[in-house]
């Protein structure tokens, strides 16, 4: 029995190392196995935002991307993902209905962050495998310190 039980996780070792060697000769890696893709149940009016040229003295700016949900079932936002303390978020947190609309407002902070900027946001819904990714950008005119 042992030496039978033996023989089948020697095979299986075996088998996984060559799944891994073809992964590594051919490019794929494991995350890309695991690729999250876009939630075809939320649509976007838009995914890009250009606040422009705005000054670092003026302060905050903000911009509501607006979604509509186009698929069978309520999707509920359960996380949106910054990548910068900058940027900070507001969303619909109770379920979005079929044929309704839902909200994520984005806050952008330019203090001592002066010129190009561009933020991406991720949008996690309750399909966790599907991540939708909005974007906001623009340019920080610095304030002048007189010398």
């Amino acid at each position: 029995m042992h030496g039978a039980i033996r023989f089948y996780c020697r095979l299986l070792y075996i088998f996984e190392m060559r799944f891994y060697i073809l992964l590594f000769f051919t490019g794929v890696s494991i995350p890309q196995l695991n690729a999250q893709t876009a939630n075809n149940s939320l649509v976007f009016r838009e995914i890009k935002y250009d606040f422009g040229n705005i000054k670092e003295k003026d302060g905050k700016v903000t911009h509501t991307f607006i979604f509509s949900n186009t698929g069978r079932t309520p999707v509920v936002i359960e996380n949106v993902i910054t990548g910068c303390s900058c940027t900070a978020i507001t969303f619909s947190k109770a379920p979005v209905k079929t044929g309704k609309q839902g909200r994520i407002t984005v806050c952008y902070n330019p203090a001592y962050r002066k010129y190009l900027f561009s933020k991406e946001i991720d949008v996690v819904t309750n399909e966790h495998n599907n991540v939708n990714r909005i974007w906001i950008k623009g340019n920080v005119i610095p304030i002048v310190v007189p010398e």
